[in-house]
C-alpha cells in the first residue's frame, strides 16, 4: 500500500462504494447507526508525505479544484494534527494529495485520503500506534474513515466502527461510477431520512458467486436514496442513464450520493457504458473501474 522512495512515503487512497446502505437506528445524539456493505475500487487518490518543518498540504490532480483552499477543513490536515498532538512530539510533513475522486460525492474520497495520510505519516514519523488507537483516530474523523483504514470489502455497522471483513465476497466487480458534478453534504442527506429502520443483515447471506450478486443486492437498498434525490434531483437522471445501458445489472447511489454506480458483467461492457454516458452528458464525471480484491 505504501512505497518509500527518496524519503517520501506514498499511500493509495481508494474510492469506496456502498453496495447497500441500511439505516438501523438513530441515537439521541442525532447520529445514525448503519448496516452497509462496502467495496473499494481501483479508482484512487494518492497521498505523498515527506519530512517538513511544519504541516503543509498541497493538492494536485484533475479534481484538485473541488477541494476547499482552507486546510483546516481538510480531513488530511485534521488527521495530521491529531497524530502530532497524540504523540506529543513536534513533527512536520509536506503532504501532497493527488485528487482523482470527486469531492462530497458519496465515494469516500476525503475519508480515504485521511486514512491513507494516517498510515503514511505513521511510517514517515516512525510512530507505532496500536490498532485500537488508530481505529479511534479514524472514527473521530468520520464514520467512513475506519473502513477506509482497512480498505477491504467489509460489512460496517454501528456508527462505522464495527467492521467485519468479507474475504469470500465476489472479486473484481465491474462498475461504472457517475457523478453529476454536484456536491451533496452528508449531514443534509441524513437529516432528510424519514425511516423506517431496518435490521442488520447476516454476513452468512452474502453471496460468494458473482452470478448471485445482483439478486442479493436487489433485496437490499440504499436508505438514503429518497433524501438524496430530494436534495439533488439530478440523481434520478443519473440512475436512468445507468439503467438504460446494455448489461447493467443494478444501478444505485453510493453512500449519501450524489454519485451512483452501475454493476456490469465485464470490463468491455462497463467501458462501453461509460463511454456512451460521457458522450451524452459531457458535464458529468464518468468512470469505469473495478472493485479490487485487495489494495
Amino acid at each position: 500500500m505504501k512505497v518509500n522512495t527518496n524519503d517520501t512515503i506514498t499511500a493509495i487512497a481508494p474510492a469506496k462504494v456502498n453496495l447497500y446502505l441500511h439505516i438501523t437506528g438513530k441515537k439521541k445524539t442525532g447520529y445514525h447507526e448503519l448496516d452497509s456493505l462496502i467495496v473499494f475500487t481501483e479508482l484512487h487518490d494518492i497521498i505523498s508525505v515527506t519530512t517538513h518543518h511544519n504541516i503543509e498540504i498541497s493538492v494536485r490532480g484533475p479534481l484538485a479544484g473541488q477541494l476547499s483552499e482552507s486546510p483546516e477543513t481538510n480531513l488530511v490536515y485534521k488527521a495530521a494534527q491529531i497524530l502530532t498532538e497524540l504523540t506529543d512530539i513536534p513533527k512536520g510533513a509536506k503532504i501532497t494529495v493527488s485528487k482523482n475522486i470527486p469531492v462530497a460525492a458519496g465515494l469516500g474520497g476525503g475519508s480515504a485520503d485521511a486514512a491513507a495520510a494516517i498510515q503514511a505519516l505513521c511510517k514517515l514519523w516512525n510512530v507505532g500506534l496500536e490498532d485500537r488507537v488508530l481505529a479511534a483516530i479514524a472514527l473521530s474523523l468520520g464514520s467512513d474513515v475506519p473502513a477506509c483504514l482497512l480498505s477491504e470489502t467489509a460489512q460496517i455497522s454501528g456508527f462505522g466502527e464495527i467492521l467485519k471483513p468479507v474475504p469470500e465476497f465476489p472479486k473484481n466487480l465491474h462498475l461504472v461510477l457517475v457523478n453529476p458534478g454536484i456536491k451533496l453534504l452528508t449531514k443534509s442527506v441524513y437529516e432528510g431520512f424519514r425511516g423506517p429502520f431496518k435490521g442488520t443483515k447476516s454476513i452468512s447471506l452474502f453471496p460468494t458467486n458473482p452470478t448471485n450478486l445482483p439478486a442479493f443486492l436487489q433485496q437490499c437498498s440504499n436508505d438514503l436514496s429518497e433524501s438524496a434525490k430530494e436534495l439533488c434531483p439530478d440523481i434520478i437522471e443519473v440512475l436512468d442513464a445507468l439503467e438504460s445501458c446494455t448489461g447493467c445489472y443494478l444501478a444505485r447511489i453510493s453512500g449519501s450520493g450524489p454519485s451512483c454506480f452501475g454493476i456490469f458483467p465485464n470490463a468491455k461492457v462497463a467501458n462501453l457504458a461509460a463511454l456512451q454516458i460521457a458522450r451524452r452528458k459531457t458535464d458529468w464525471w464518468v468512470k469505469a473501474t473495478t472493485a479490487a480484491s485487495h489494495i
